[in-house]
């Protein structure tokens, strides 16, 4: 399943998605390929000694990650999906997902706001994610499963997306949502 880049997904028509992988086999390639496609400002946690950590709170996603990061490496990095993640220890992570289901109100709301000050990619499947805070959202568009990206937030977050995930994406910013 890894051999699917981010761009081939964008390419597969929604029933070919619907009918060959499960949705959330789909969102666990595009967790696994935003490490390609997201620059992190350069910090101890950038060591290519450390393991990538992706921090997953959504019991469903977690074993079909850990599938699709089996042996795999990014930028010389082994990757790791940690499941147990809270305000303090957020700073440990490189990306943050938060399943619908795993999403919580102002508790949940407190972490994505200490992972973006910790330089944290916050990546949701819970509606308006992206216009309330969070920096991805993976939504359900036209049968396939679409990347709405906030560059505001991301850019708050110090991170930079590549020009090829912002032309698959649609991209979003905070003055566009300001009459909500």
């Amino acid at each position: 399943m890894v051999g699917f880049s981010l761009l081939g997904l964008a390419a597969i028509d929604g029933p070919a998605v619907a009918d060959d992988f499960s949705e959330n086999e789909v969102k666990a390639v595009f967790l696994y390929n935003f490490a390609s496609f997201i620059n992190w400002p350069q910090d101890a946690r950038q060591e290519s000694a450390k393991p990538f950590r992706y921090c997953v709170l959504d019991d469903e996603l977690v074993p079909l990650l850990q599938n699709v990061l089996k042996g795999e490496m990014v930028r010389g990095r082994p990757l790791s999906v940690q499941r147990e993640v809270t305000a303090s220890n957020v700073a440990e992570c490189q990306i943050l997902y938060m399943g619908k289901g795993s999403f919580h109100g102002a508790e949940s709301w407190k972490l994505v706001h200490a992972a973006l000050s910790a330089q944290v990619l916050t990546v949701s499947d819970l509606e308006n994610f992206e216009i309330n805070g969070g920096m991805i959202a993976l939504v359900r568009q036209d049968r396939r499963i679409h990347p709405r990206i906030n560059i505001d937030m991301v850019e708050k977050g110090k991170l930079r997306v590549s020009a090829k995930l912002l032309n698959l994406a649609t991209v979003v910013r905070d003055s566009m949502n300001a009459g909500r």
